[in-house]
Order: C-alpha cells, then sequence, then structure tokens
C-alpha cells in the first residue's frame, strides 16, 4: 500500500469484435481512465476522467463517451471513513 501524498492510477483497455447491433460482430471499442487522490490531514481529494469510444466497422464513431469525478474521503478516525462524490 503506498501512502504518498499523490497517487496516481491510470487505465487502458481496447476490445475487438465487439458486437454492438444484431449481425454485427467486428466493432472495436477503446477505453482509457485516468485518476489521481491527494491526502491533506484526514481528507483525500479525489479526480477521475474516463473515455470510451465504439467504432464502427468502416471506422466512423458509433460512440464516444467522457466520464468525470470529484470525490472526497474523510477519515473522521481509523475505523470510519465517509466518502462523498459527483460522478
Amino acid at each position: 500500500s503506498y501512502n504518498g501524498p499523490i497517487t496516481v492510477s491510470a487505465s487502458y483497455q481496447r476490445i475487438e469484435g465487439l458486437s454492438v447491433a444484431a449481425g454485427d460482430d467486428e466493432d472495436e471499442s477503446t477505453r482509457y481512465s485516468l485518476g489521481v487522490s491527494v491526502p491533506f490531514g484526514a481528507l483525500t481529494f479525489k479526480a477521475y476522467y474516463a473515455n470510451a469510444e465504439i467504432d464502427n466497422t468502416d471506422g466512423t464513431k458509433a460512440s464516444d463517451t467522457d466520464f468525470f469525478g470529484l470525490g472526497m474521503n474523510w477519515a473522521w478516525n481509523a475505523q470510519n471513513t465517509l466518502t462523498i462524490a459527483y460522478y
């Protein structure tokens, strides 16, 4: 477990042969995300960004979606943490 000043996370996923519509089994999906958390005493502030794209077999985009999130954890004692988040 890392307890440093900043924690950074990232992910990447690519799916080929995705079936989005009936009879269509060769679409492609690409997804990635980035996150960061910064502690300040008993508070930890967090931010998150993700993107998901689905491309048709002809290269056109079927969808392109962005996701954002902000949050805060408050560890008011060693056994309890309150989380407030907006996605």
